[in-house]
């Protein structure tokens, strides 16, 4: 009997069906988070860390979103 919880068979797995080939993007490692900065007073996109539609290396698209909102001098 396995003692294994379904989550850990789970990781498991996705471990094992990583390792067969499945490269990870040295740029975004598979999950491209985008960091924007936005001035407080204006409302306007100062910078990114990429762009909206993804990593440019890999293509995937944005996983998750930071905005920093501050006031620039």
């Amino acid at each position: 009997m396995n003692t294994q919880s379904p989550a850990g068979r789970l990781i498991a797995l996705e471990h094992a069906l990583g390792a067969l080939g499945t490269r990870t993007c040295q740029a975004c490692h598979g999950r491209p988070s985008r960091v924007v900065s936005i001035d407080a007073s204006t409302g306007a996109e100062t910078g990114a860390t990429m762009p909206a539609d993804g990593c440019p290396d890999c293509g995937r698209p944005v996983f998750r979103e930071y905005q920093l909102i501050a006031d620039l001098p």
